[in-house]
């Protein structure tokens, strides 16, 4: 249609039409679009009603250049002659030659001798210069990659594409395959906005705020750019920001030093050889591998999901408050100063090892470089890609028991009010460093929630394992001591807690920064004496 002046004219033109009544295609369609999973759920109805609301496919083009329609027409009655073995020629030819076969074929050559129109007895005929409408093409990828690429199949586990689609691949390819296979493509269709700006402009040329991948990548890496995009919400448009940016880019940051970490305090170990088992392994190790039992699960839930904003945040949050602020600046202390050797050292590695292994594994859909780096590194004698390895199995507790999970939660508690306690006489100037303090504690076990810690309490002296060394390590101080009475502490913020913090005694061993009462003419602690020994015999 032109529009000239004042008045419009019409141009008319003769199309190829798939009829989607035939055969019920189009009932056969909405029926198939119940069983195909969407994400977000909602989308599901913006391809039920691109379909609902169509009664043709229009299949042709008029473009120079496309995928040729094989087909004769009469120039005399205008009649179209295709049939099946004429295409399958047609396109044996083009397989030889390249598709620009049909537009240099003369039209004597694709005509059978005595060959006349069937409808009006014509020998005249002239290529049809339409070509198929893109759609189709695109339409059909699942015919031309599912079944032809090795270890592929027939339908794909998911499509994904921008929420526009509904009415252009999505469509098509749904389609296509009804008349092909007699059933839909995908088993799950992952639909997401456009790319917009901090205002939520879309990104235009005329606007100047068009920003492309290779910026991204210059800012943030390949990494940090697939990294952004799994922390978009894909129910909505992808917004990028200076401040969206720098985010990502502190979690990325994040994530890699937290596996440089592990990686640097496991360069000594074999997990073939050095592991400990998980029942000999301490308390606090074994909670780190009963935590990472939980998190391996979610994060391969969120997979199953395509939850990536999900992915995003709980890796984020797993290295920055489970790791780095709990778990690893907790053993910190026995990953530098134990015996290398050693059962104390050893778990703690052990746990680390475990850690980086699903870690990296679960990163790896995403962070793709930076995991295939990692596991360069620790897999000891590597003999294929991460990416072509599965999830790790971490199963070390029944996810029914949730007794030790409240233990945990009790014991966090606990931590958090010696620490404000100790922060107290940081304020104060008294002690510059946690590790300058030492903490007595009393237990009123009348109250429920601190039976949690008595079960807790009694499960270590049954292993034989120090209550007292437990805590000491878990509140990264220089001793703890358990008072008979409340007399003389203060109660904390968690009911029926009793506190007393003081400067440690002794003095500050140069080792381990412990401090300690000590003849040693260097200063040294008992274990630090006794650590060194043991380097210098063997």
């Amino acid at each position: 249609m032109l529009e000239i002046g004042d008045g419009l004219i019409f141009r008319a033109t003769k199309q190829w039409f798939c009829d989607l009544e035939r055969n019920g295609l189009k009932e056969k369609a909405l029926k198939e679009i119940e069983d195909i999973a969407t994400l977000p759920a909602k989308s599901s109805n913006r391809l039920h009603a691109a379909i609902e609301g169509r009664l043709e496919w229009c299949l042709s083009r008029q473009r120079i250049w496309g995928v040729p329609i094989p087909a004769l027409l009469c120039t005399d009655c205008d009649h179209t002659y295709i049939t099946k073995e004429f295409v399958d020629t047609v396109a044996s030819r083009v397989k030889e030659q390249g598709i620009e076969y049909w537009d240099i074929v003369d039209v004597k050559d694709l005509i059978p001798q005595g060959f006349v129109c069937p409808h009006c007895k014509g020998s005249s005929f002239t290529k049809e210069r339409d070509i198929l409408d893109v759609w189709f093409d695109s339409g059909i990828s699942h015919y031309a990659v599912l079944n032809k690429e090795h270890g592929l199949s027939f339908p794909a586990d998911v499509y994904a594409e921008g929420k526009d689609q509904h009415r252009g691949w999505f469509q098509s390819s749904l389609l296509t395959a009804l008349v092909i296979e007699k059933a839909a493509p995908t088993k799950t269709i992952v639909t997401h906005g456009f790319t917009v700006d901090e205002q939520g402009r879309k990104m235009s040329k005329s606007l100047g705020n068009v920003v492309s991948p290779q910026q991204m990548i210059d800012q943030l890496g390949t990494d940090g750019l697939r990294m952004w995009v799994s922390s978009i919400d894909c129910s909505g448009d992808a917004i990028i920001s200076p401040v969206l940016i720098e985010n990502v880019k502190e979690v990325f940051r994040k994530i890699r030093n937290t596996c440089r970490f592990l990686l640097s305090n496991i360069n000594d170990f074999d997990i073939d050889k050095d592991a400990v088992p998980f029942d000999e392994m301490g308390a606090f190790d074994q909670y780190a591998l009963r935590n990472l039992q939980e998190l391996n699960e979610k994060i391969v839930s969120y997979y199953n999901e395509f939850d990536f904003t999900a992915i995003f945040h709980g890796l984020g949050d797993y290295c920055s408050s489970e790791l780095s602020s709990f778990y690893l600046d907790i053993i910190k202390d026995r990953l530098y100063v134990e015996q290398p050797d050693g059962h104390l050292r050893r778990s703690a590695q052990t746990a680390c090892w475990y850690i980086l292994d699903t870690l990296t594994r679960l990163m790896a859909p995403i962070l793709s470089f930076t995991a295939e780096q990692i596991s360069d590194f620790y897999q000891k004698n590597k003999t294929q890609s991460i990416h072509l390895q599965s999830f790790a199995q971490v199963a070390v507790i029944d996810r029914q028991d949730t007794q030790i999970e409240h233990q945990w939660d009790v014991l966090k508690r606990l931590r958090s009010a010696v620490l404000k306690a100790i922060e107290g006489l940081r304020q104060a100037g008294t002690v510059k460093h946690s590790l300058e303090a030492q903490v007595t504690l009393y237990f009123d076990y009348d109250i429920s929630h601190l039976s949690l810690a008595k079960d807790f309490i009694d499960a270590l002296t049954a292993h034989n394992k120090s209550v007292d060394q437990f805590f000491k390590e878990f509140f990264i101080v220089s001793g703890v001591a358990f008072a008979a009475s409340s007399a003389g502490l203060t109660e904390s913020e968690m009911p029926g807690v009793y506190i007393a913090v003081a400067k440690a005694e002794g003095v500050k061993c140069p080792r381990c920064w412990h401090w300690e009462v000590t003849d040693n003419e260097f200063g040294l602690c008992k274990r630090c004496q006794n650590v060194i020994k043991h380097l210098e015999r063997t």
